[in-house]
């Protein structure tokens, strides 16, 4: 859930990039640290949630206000690898404002990538929410792999559902697509506030 504070007139966003392991998570986090202006941007840190490493860093969104008259600050974070412990994912998704899922589309890794976006449905499900309520975006990773499956099985694949989410096809390490689909989670957590106001 967004800390807003009022006297700062400042509000908070958390917004976690999900997907198996090697899916390329980190990576997109690292080129979105790179790409954002070094003024607005914090550290790229390594810390520990529950038992298991993350990865964060935060900036400054100047580009949106998401609350009106308010400086919007992001808190952009992934688990790398296996978390031991399904408990961490709780934890990690527990109150979030935004998830940017990241499949593998190497076809040898779309059983994987689907039994992982069930397991985190399952966890929002738990948590009396889900991803209709949640600002999202899918980002089809690894697009400059030859073996990857077309984009309309993947569509096919993770975007059946009432309203399609925004999907992307990125290349994580070079960067492509992805300030866009983050603008997009942050466009639609606008509209959500301000439906809900």
């Amino acid at each position: 859930m967004a800390l807003i504070l009022n006297r700062e007139k400042r509000v908070i966003l958390r917004i976690a990039y999900m997907g198996i392991p090697a899916s390329g998570k980190s990576s997109i986090l690292k080129s979105l640290h790179a790409s954002s202006p070094s003024e607005s941007r914090g550290d790229f840190v390594h810390d520990f949630l529950g038992q298991d490493r993350g990865l964060y860093f935060d900036f400054e969104d100047k580009a949106i206000s998401v609350i009106p008259g308010f400086t919007t600050f992001v808190r952009l974070l992934t688990l790398p690898g296996y978390p031991t412990r399904t408990q961490t994912y709780r934890r990690l998704l527990k109150g979030i404002d935004g998830i940017a899922y990241v499949v593998d589309t190497q076809w040898e890794r779309m059983e994987e990538n689907v039994k992982s976006f069930a397991a985190m449905q399952d966890i929002l499900v738990e948590q009396k929410t889900s991803l209709l309520e949640i600002p999202y975006v899918l980002l089809y990773n690894k697009r400059d792999i030859p073996n990857g499956a077309p984009f309309s099985y993947l569509d096919f694949t993770f975007n059946q559902r009432s309203e399609s989410a925004s999907a992307f096809e990125i290349h994580g390490v070079e960067g492509q697509g992805l300030k866009e689909s983050l603008q997009v989670i942050l466009d639609q957590w606008a509209k959500k506030y301000s439906m809900a106001g």
